[in-house]
């Protein structure tokens, strides 16, 4: 079974609770796990090259040949190093980011709800505050070293990192992060396989 996914810190801290909970189950299952860096997750699936991906609704809205299960709203959080002044704030507004340093992760329109909060960003403070960031692992390593306040989508939140604390953002986000596959080719034990992610998900999202 070929799972399309972005490696995100709370991926790859879910995939070894999911392996748990689904061996329980059917002992004998192989799992391979396909890191996508392209964002073509349609393509692989339609050629065949992954069974399924982990990814937002908004990256396949315009596809009708899939389906998608939705496991959580995606929320966005702003991630501070601990001990911060806006840890006082039990929410946190574009206005209260002005003249902070933020990480913002890079991306283009291949993840239209991300690129859609950039934009929002660079109109509400400018482009001077803003740090584009590859990866939500270097986003950590720039927070921990106190380099700059982190905007991190909750489906890529590893909440068990103790260096940081999470406060949400004002912002509202109109997709959700979930499961999908194509219609004609629904893997076998699919609804094994959704179950047992949505709960490991579920368990360790920040939402």
């Amino acid at each position: 079974m070929r799972i399309g996914m972005s490696a995100n810190p709370l991926e790859h801290y879910i995939i070894p609770l999911f392996l748990q909970k689904f061996n329980l189950q059917y002992k004998n299952y192989d799992f391979t796990f396909i890191i996508n860096f392209l964002v073509d997750y349609l393509s692989q699936l339609q050629e065949r090259k992954i069974d399924m991906a982990l990814l937002t609704s908004d990256v396949i809205k315009d596809s009708d040949d899939v389906i998608f299960r939705p496991y959580v709203p995606v929320k966005y959080w702003v991630a501070l190093p601990s001990g911060h002044p806006l840890e006082r704030h039990e929410a946190i507004t574009f206005s209260q980011l002005y003249q902070q340093k933020i990480l913002l992760p890079y991306t283009d329109r291949s993840l239209p709800d991300i690129f859609r909060l950039n934009q929002t960003f660079l109109t509400k403070l400018g482009p001077d505050q803003v740090k584009w960031v590859d990866e939500y692992f270097l986003m950590y390593d720039f927070i921990k070293a106190r380099q700059g306040i982190g905007i991190i989508p909750n489906f890529c939140i590893n909440k068990n990192i103790n260096f940081v604390s999470y406060r949400p953002l004002k912002y509202k986000s109109n997709c959700s992060y979930g499961l999908t596959y194509l219609k004609d080719g629904k893997p076998h034990n699919i609804g094994w396989i959704s179950t047992a992610l949505e709960q490991v998900i579920k368990q360790n999202i920040i939402n």
